[in-house]
Parts: structure tokens; C-alpha cells; sequence
């Protein structure tokens, strides 16, 4: 049997959510259980794996940095599971450390996204079992639970002002990092509550005594929460973002809202959309049980293409063959480049994140491409004062001395990196030559 460094989100172990996908790689896999917490960005079991190599390595939800996790754990092959509501809005940029991984998406539209940037992606819908024995609920009652601050019981108060449900249940259970909302207004509903269950079954009873379901989030990775609703027949009221508006089809299995732009919901013909929720979601489980094995022959698979920058080189270049850390350095630059035009065309200069921090004695290091394109970009800014490079190799640049990183360095307030793929290298050693603020160009760029 294979072996599986399985990576994964703390919370997770109080959610129970990646159970069911955790169950199918352990039918195939030795799997060994770590788990981070990526607010503090610490892992919990890490130390007892390090001198072990593992066939594959298991990310299910965050994100770390390749060197970082190249340092923590030995592993051959590697597989994916981003979280829309994580990562789905993440700079292109910051997929590209992930090129030689293959990579499983729960959204369709997270997956279109990646597959378009020559990703190794699968895509895969999951869908609870549903419920035999249906309670449709009071039509005047919501269940709704708060999660985040940004959706809360006065979002709900907007949303439902139009209709007459007179009482909201209200579910006090916020993800890490997150304070409960009170109630704008308390006497619009007669609102009852309740907190954390260890057992889901409990919850289940106040979510089948209401008709509505309120989902918590603006963006889901996959949406338990709302397709265990779905899956009890409620009529799921949820914004129109990944992964709840490919599920939910507005005024057919549920209704969608914009969060940008709030306003009353028109509601009607609940007993209906409950029904077709549940025999959507019905026939969605009955295709997930015939097809979920299929993920477990794509991740064992050795016949899948490469991305296409791949095949560019091989046929560009057929007589050579391309260093690995020569395309992971190519990757870096197109990504950068593409999302600094991109910042340029839509008027986001980089030179405004200098102005705008007060930077005006600046270093770069490297005079690369990189190096000398931020070079120029920052001449159009007549607040900064002085510019110097720092490079190993080259003594003279654009008529100035170029310091080596080894030398004395002048005092600046910043020094951005240019060479992206030697980073954390890099900012060590100019940590001891310099006070400065060292950043890459890749965080400038995506963060312009």
C-alpha cells in the first residue's frame, strides 16, 4: 500500500467536513495525519515524520509555500484539495509553486480557472445522502447560522423584510477569528438560539423544524452546511458565489442574493423548491456514489498529460532536457509579468505601494529582467529619493555602483527581491547586513 502524508486544516478535526474524502484515500493509502493551523502557521505531529519519505503528500485546504514544505517533509508525488472560499480568489501568481502537483477541485470554477493556466485538475461534485424521512417545516421559520461576521442576523433582517417569517433559530457557532453580530433590530423576529453540538444530530432538529435555511458563508469550499439543508429539503437562501451558485439554481432549488448589493428577497412557492432541492440532490448522490472512486484512479494514475508549458518545451527543445528548476523560475516570471501588466492596464502602478508606505530610499536585488523593469517603474515616482541595486554578479548598473550582498549595505527603508525562486535565502542573509523591510516582488505585485 501506498503512503500518504495526509496535510490538512485544524479546524477540521472539530468539523468532521473531510471525513468522508479522508475515508476513501484510507481504502488505498497508509495514511499518516497532520494536521496545521494556518492563523499561527504551525503543524501539529511534524516533528515524528520528518526523517520519513511518503509515495504522496495530501494538502486539503492550505496552501503553504513550496520551500516551506519541501523543508518540513521528504515526499514523491503530490496532491492538492484547495477550498474556493480559501484560495479561490488567490493571484495566479501563487498557483504556480503547484504546477507539478495534481490538483482536485469541489468548484467548477475554481477548476475552468486552473485548467486555463495548464494545471494538473480534476474536477469533482459532491453531494450528501439524502434524507428519507422528510419534515418540510414551519414556512414562517428560518434556521440560520452564523459563522463569519460579514453575514449575520441583520443581513438576514434585509433579506427577509419582504416576507412573513416571524422567527429566525439562530445558530451561535463563528469560525476562528470571528465575533458574534446582536441584533440590529431584536423585535423583527422571535429569535431562539443555540451553540456548538458534538453531536450533528442535535442541530438537525432545529434545522428541520424551519422551512429556510440561511447559509453563513459568502464563499464555500464544498458547503456542507447548506447541502445537508439541501439534503433535508430546505429551501436554501445563499449568496451568488462559488460553491453556492453551482449548486443552487436562483427560484428552482433555492435563492441566491448579492452581498454587495442587499436588498429584500422575493420569495415564493417554498414547498417547491424544497422539492426539487432534494431530488437534486438525490440524483446528485446517486452519481457521486458511481463515480467518487474515479478520484483515487486519477491521483494513482501515471498517463496524465503535463502542463502545457511542458509540452512547449518539449517540442521547442527536444535535444535538451529542461531543468526542473529552470521551469519553475520561467513559471515565477510569466506569472509576475502577467499580473504586473495586468496591475498596469487597470491603472494599479506598483510604484503607488511605494508612495503610499512612504518608501523614498529603495534597494532591489537582482538586476534581472525583474530587477530592471521595477527599476523603471519607480523613476515615475518623484517622491523616491534613491535607488541602488544589490546583485552578486554585476559591480555597475544604469550609471551606479551595484553592492554585493556580502558588502555594506547603505541604509534604505526597503529592499524588494527580484529573485523570486531564492527568496527566503536571500532575505536570511540580507537580514544580517541590513534593518531594512524585505519583501519579494511576487508579494508586491500580487498585493498592488
Amino acid at each position: 500500500m501506498k503512503t500518504m502524508l495526509y496535510i490538512g486544516h485544524e479546524f477540521h478535526l472539530r468539523t468532521k467536513s473531510n471525513v468522508f474524502f479522508l475515508n476513501l484515500l484510507r481504502a488505498y493509502f497508509d495514511i499518516t495525519y497532520v494536521v496545521c493551523d494556518p492563523y499561527t502557521g504551525k503543524y501539529k505531529g511534524i516533528e515524528e515524520i520528518k526523517d520519513k519519505h511518503f509515495d504522496y503528500i495530501f494538502l486539503w485546504q492550505i496552501m503553504p509555500r513550496m520551500s516551506e514544505l519541501r523543508e518540513l517533509v521528504d515526499f514523491e508525488n503530490g496532491v492538492y484539495t484547495p477550498m474556493y472560499d480559501a484560495v479561490g480568489e488567490a493571484w495566479d501568481i501563487n498557483w504556480y509553486d503547484y504546477f507539478d502537483f495534481k490538483i482536485i477541485c469541489f468548484s467548477k470554477t475554481l477548476h475552468d480557472r486552473l485548467e486555463k493556466m495548464g494545471m494538473m485538475v480534476y474536477y469533482i461534485q459532491y453531494f450528501p445522502k439524502p434524507v428519507e424521512a422528510i419534515e418540510w417545516g414551519n414556512e414562517k421559520s428560518a434556521f440560520f447560522w452564523q459563522r463569519k461576521e460579514n453575514i449575520n442576523i441583520n443581513t438576514v433582517d434585509i433579506l427577509l423584510s419582504n416576507t412573513d417569517i416571524g422567527h429566525v433559530h439562530l445558530h451561535k457557532a463563528l469560525d476562528p477569528k470571528n465575533q458574534f453580530i446582536e441584533p440590529q433590530n431584536p423585535k423583527r423576529f422571535n429569535i431562539t438560539y443555540s451553540e456548538w453540538f458534538e453531536n450533528a444530530d442535535d442541530v438537525y432538529k432545529y434545522i428541520n423544524e424551519s422551512a429556510f435555511y440561511i447559509s453563513s458563508r459568502e464563499y464555500e469550499g464544498i458547503g456542507m452546511g447548506f447541502l445537508e439543508a439541501m439534503a433535508r429539503g430546505r429551501c436554501v437562501i445563499a449568496t451568488n458565489r462559488p460553491t453556492l451558485n453551482e449548486y443552487i439554481v436562483h427560484g428552482e432549488t433555492g435563492f441566491l442574493y448579492s452581498l454587495n448589493d442587499l436588498k429584500p428577497l422575493e420569495i415564493a412557492g417554498v414547498r417547491r423548491i424544497q422539492e426539487n432541492a432534494l431530488e437534486y440532490v438525490r440524483q446528485g448522490y446517486q452519481n457521486w456514489e458511481k463515480t467518487k472512486w474515479n478520484v483515487i484512479d486519477w491521483i494513482l494514475s501515471k498517463e496524465i498529460s503535463r502542463p502545457s508549458l511542458y509540452n512547449q518545451y518539449d517540442v521547442l527543445l527536444p535535444q535538451h532536457k529542461i531543468q526542473e528548476e529552470k521551469l519553475v523560475k520561467f513559471r515565477g516570471y510569466f506569472f509576475i509579468l502577467s499580473k504586473w501588466l495586468e496591475n498596469e492596464i487597470a491603472g494599479r502602478r506598483i510604484e503607488e505601494y511605494f508612495r503610499i508606505n512612504k518608501y523614498t530610499d529603495i534597494a532591489i536585488y537582482g538586476v534581472g529582467h525583474l530587477g530592471k523593469r521595477l527599476n523603471e517603474s519607480l523613476k515615475r515616482c518623484t517622491e523616491i529619493k534613491n535607488i541602488y541595486f544589490i546583485d552578486k554578479n554585476v559591480r555597475k548598473y544604469d550609471g551606479k555602483k551595484v553592492y554585493g550582498p556580502g558588502q555594506g549595505l547603505p541604509d534604505v527603508q526597503i529592499i524588494v527581491v527580484t529573485t523570486t525562486q531564492l527568496f527566503d535565502e536571500i532575505k536570511y542573509l540580507l537580514k544580517q547586513k541590513s534593518d531594512a523591510q524585505i519583501v519579494s516582488i511576487e508579494e508586491l505585485v500580487a498585493t498592488v
